[in-house]
């Protein structure tokens, strides 16, 4: 009967670590599954950047081409006018545009500084989680490791258990006979 309790001991403590292997694989896959969607999750937001960062230089260009349109039209006009006056005017509406011209680009500069930033703060923390995530299916497998080993001896003691019991009847009628 202690024989029989204990068996049914080790069977439920068997069971109980299936269990929980089970549940660590399941965490282990989860895990996976999460790492997966936050790569996937960082690399479209690296094509969103660069799109956005194509996108801004693309304007820049096509501003530092009307500031070279502007000021082409400035030479002209300088050359057109014959007095001073229409000059003077020309140039300032010229300077105008080229200083709002410039200090759009400079908007723009600073914004792709502050994104830049982000992203750096961003990828900072990608690098940690990742980090922290791999320490953590690290663990989980070193523990599942430990699991099975644990699992694999009981299942041997239970598996000697069972023979020895299978055993022990024909034991005792021998040595009756004897």
């Amino acid at each position: 009967a202690a024989r029989d309790d204990a068996l049914q001991r080790l069977e439920s403590r068997v069971k109980c670590l299936e269990n929980e292997n089970e549940l660590l694989e399941r965490n282990e896959k989860d895990l996976k599954e999460n790492i997966e969607r936050l790569l996937q999750s960082r690399e479209a937001f690296m094509r969103q950047y660069e799109d956005s960062a194509c996108s801004l230089q693309w304007t820049i260009q096509m501003r530092d081409k009307q500031i070279t349109v502007i000021s082409e039209k400035l030479n002209s006009h300088l050359a057109l006018f014959n007095s001073v006056g229409k000059e003077v005017a020309a140039v300032k509406q010229v300077l105008g545009d080229v200083e709002c011209l410039v200090g759009e680009k400079e908007n723009v500069v600073s914004d792709l500084k502050c994104k830049v930033q982000r992203i750096s703060v961003l990828e900072k923390d990608f690098v940690e989680k990742l980090s922290f995530l791999g320490d953590k299916i690290t663990s989980y497998q070193l523990e599942l490791r430990n699991r099975a080993r644990i699992i694999y001896g009981l299942k041997e003691q239970l598996d000697a258990e069972k023979l020895k019991n299978n055993f022990h009847p024909q034991l005792e009628e021998i040595s009756i006979r004897s």
